[in-house]
């Protein structure tokens, strides 16, 4: 990116973001929607916008006009500090870019694999990997007391077996 780029913050219509974005390339802007994969046991599987109703979109100075922008199909318009568009550093937008493009990898731990807990008073069994709970916390099955019990555990806190 050159230094004549700048990147905003635009609103976009409830569930438009997509809708936004695509309109946005179509006419030659660099856009950026960052999205967030929705854990495995969430309703509708897949990934959803990070910010839902916003997204970023980089803007030569004096090559384009702000109008342009608002008035695309999904746009609501910018996102405004003391009246004027708010600007986001490249920085952090490649920041944002490192960071989904870690959490989009293959997760650690799959469904149904065995694990040994490495830490607490569980420590040394082994137990099955069911899904995860929040982004430290994961759901396992041991084999406890002559059934099988399903508890939550740290993540940091599992070895694969």
């Amino acid at each position: 990116m050159t230094a004549e780029n700048e990147w905003f913050v635009v609103r976009t219509r409830s569930r438009e973001e997509s809708r936004a974005e695509q309109q946005l390339l179509n006419q030659g802007y660099r856009v950026y929607l960052p999205w967030l994969p929705r854990p495995p046991s969430a309703s509708r599987p897949g990934r959803q916008p990070l910010f839902p109703g916003y997204l970023f979109v980089a803007v030569e100075e004096g090559d384009r006009s702000y109008a342009s922008v608002r008035s695309t199909r999904g746009v609501l318009g910018f996102v405004r500090l003391t009246g004027k568009p708010a600007r986001v550093s490249n920085t952090l937008i490649q920041q944002l870019q490192a960071q989904e493009q870690a959490l989009a990898e293959e997760p650690r731990w799959q469904p149904q694999q065995p694990v040994r807990i490495t830490q607490g008073p569980f420590a040394d069994l082994e137990a099955i990997y069911l899904c995860d709970r929040g982004e430290d916390r994961c759901l396992l099955l041991l084999s406890l007391l002559g059934g099988q019990q399903q508890m939550e555990f740290p993540l940091v806190g599992l070895q694969a077996r």
